[in-house]
């Protein structure tokens, strides 16, 4: 089985972007990733998501 590190920028565009077809891409693999990577994803999609809410204002 291959092992694939996941950054931020993957678990971003899965969530915000709703690019499912990297989830799919994922599966046979055995991703993994640091607390660190976990944290910087969850600061960015909190802050594209205030951001996206003052646009819509």
């Amino acid at each position: 089985m291959k092992r694939l590190f996941v950054d931020a920028n993957i678990l971003i565009r899965v969530v915000v972007g709703k690019e499912y077809d990297l989830l799919e891409y994922l599966v046979g693999t055995e991703p993994y990733t640091s607390t660190s990577v976990l944290e910087e994803a969850a600061y960015k999609i909190v802050a594209l998501s205030v951001m996206e809410a003052r646009e819509k204002r």
